[in-house]
C-alpha cells in the first residue's frame, strides 16, 4: 500500500517506497533535497515553492500542477518569510516516458494549469481534505490509480501542444510550453477581470506579439478570446447553478455592463443569460 506521510520541515526527502508515496506538506522558508527516484506529481495549495531541476527553476503556485519524472536529485525552496502547503504524490514505475529507457519527449518536467484537466482539479481536492486532517476519508490507492490513469491522456495533450509550436529543437518547444502554461494558469486565477495582454506576456516572459502566437497555436485561440471564453463558462456554470443574480454573476465575471455579458453570452453560447439563470 502507498505510503501517507506528513512533512513540516526541509532536509533530504527519504525515497519513496516501491509502492509509492503521498506527502501532505506544510513548508516554511528554506530548502530540501529532492532525491527523485520515482516520478512525481505535484501542486501547491497556498503559498509558492521553487523546484530547481536540471538547471531550470519550475516557480509551483496554486493553480498550478508539475509533472516531474525521475532522474538527479535536485533543490526545492521556498523564499524566506513564506511559506507553502501542498500535496506530492510519488508514483510507483520507472518514467513517465512513452517507452521504457527513452528520453522523456516531454523532458524532465512540466508545468501544467490545474483547472484545464480533471486531475488538477481532483488533486486540489485531495490536498484541501488532506491539510484538514481528515486521513479517514482519504483513500491512497485510489489517488494513486486516478494519478496514473489521467497521467497518459495529459501527457498526449501536452505533446500534441508542443508539436503544433513549430519550434525546431525539442528543448525551446518545452520551455515555450511550460510558458504558456503558467500564462494559462493565470488566466484561470483571474476570472473577475480582463487580463491585458502586457501584463499576461510578463507572466509568460514572453513579447505579447511571440504571447499571441504561441498560445494560439497550443491552445486554439489568442489569449483575450480564451480568457473571455473560461470567464463565460464560469459564469454559465454559476447561472446553473442559481447562486447569484445575472447582473452580480456578469460583474463577477468582469463586465461592467450587463448588456455587455449578455452579447458575449449570447455569442458563445447562442441564448441570453436568462435562458439559463433565469432572472436579472
Amino acid at each position: 500500500m502507498p505510503e501517507l506521510v506528513n512533512l513540516s520541515g526541509h532536509g533530504i526527502a527519504q525515497p519513496p517506497p516501491i509502492s509509492g508515496k503521498v506527502v501532505v506538506s506544510q513548508l516554511n522558508a528554506g530548502e530540501s533535497l529532492v532525491l527523485s527516484e520515482a516520478p512525481a506529481v505535484k501542486i501547491v495549495l497556498d503559498g509558492e515553492e521553487i523546484h530547481e531541476i536540471d538547471g531550470r527553476s519550475y516557480a509551483l503556485r496554486p493553480g498550478r500542477m508539475l509533472l516531474v519524472d525521475r532522474g538527479q536529485p535536485y533543490r526545492v525552496f521556498v523564499r524566506g518569510g513564506s511559506s507553502a502547503a501542498g500535496l506530492c504524490i510519488y508514483l510507483p514505475g520507472a518514467s513517465m516516458a512513452p517507452t521504457a529507457g527513452e528520453a522523456p519527449f516531454l523532458g524532465r518536467a512540466m508545468i501544467q494549469s490545474a483547472e484545464t484537466n480533471h486531475l488538477g482539479r481532483y488533486l486540489n481536492e485531495r490536498a484541501r481534505l488532506a491539510h484538514r486532517r481528515q486521513h479517514a476519508d482519504f483513500d491512497i490507492d485510489g489517488l494513486m490509480g486516478n494519478v496514473r490513469s489521467a497521467l497518459p491522456s495529459i501527457l498526449a495533450h501536452a505533446a500534441d501542444a508542443m508539436e503544433r509550436l513549430g519550434a525546431v529543437k525539442a528543448s525551446t518547444r518545452r520551455e515555450l510550453f511550460n510558458r504558456l502554461e503558467s500564462a494559462r494558469a493565470y488566466l484561470h486565477d483571474h476570472k473577475d477581470r480582463a487580463v491585458p495582454l502586457n501584463e499576461l506576456a510578463s507572466v509568460a516572459a514572453m513579447s505579447s506579439f511571440q504571447l499571441t502566437r504561441y498560445f494560439s497555436l497550443a491552445f486554439g485561440d489568442p489569449p483575450s478570446r480564451y480568457h473571455r471564453r473560461v470567464r463565460l463558462h464560469e459564469a454559465a456554470e454559476r447561472l446553473r447553478r442559481r447562486d447569484a443574480s445575472i447582473t452580480e454573476i456578469a460583474f463577477d465575471a468582469g463586465y461592467g455592463e450587463l448588456s455587455a455579458f449578455t452579447h458575449a453570452f449570447s455569442r458563445e453560447f447562442g441564448c441570453p443569460p436568462s435562458a439559463i439563470g433565469g432572472g436579472s
